[in-house]
């Protein structure tokens, strides 16, 4: 049996987790930053974060923060 713990917390909503084919990363969605997150399950504190995410996959939309995108699957998976 696994032991849980806590790779990242912050404020707000995520939405969809989702691990890379090796299960190396996590892409998580942090709608209330407007980021995706990329973060490390062997290196918790090695944490990557991509901004304005709802403008990058939406521009020119005026409430940009409704369009946020949920991260998909990855390409390729095992």
């Amino acid at each position: 049996m696994s032991k849980e713990r806590v790779l990242f917390s912050g404020p707000g909503e995520f939405r969809g987790l989702t691990f890379s084919p090796d299960g190396s990363r996590i892409l998580l969605g942090w709608k209330s930053a407007d980021q995706w997150l990329f973060l490390s399950p062997n290196r918790p504190k090695r944490i990557e974060a991509f901004s304005n995410i709802s403008l990058q996959f939406a521009p020119g939309k005026e409430s940009a923060i409704r369009g946020f995108p949920d991260p998909v699957d990855w390409c390729c998976g095992r």
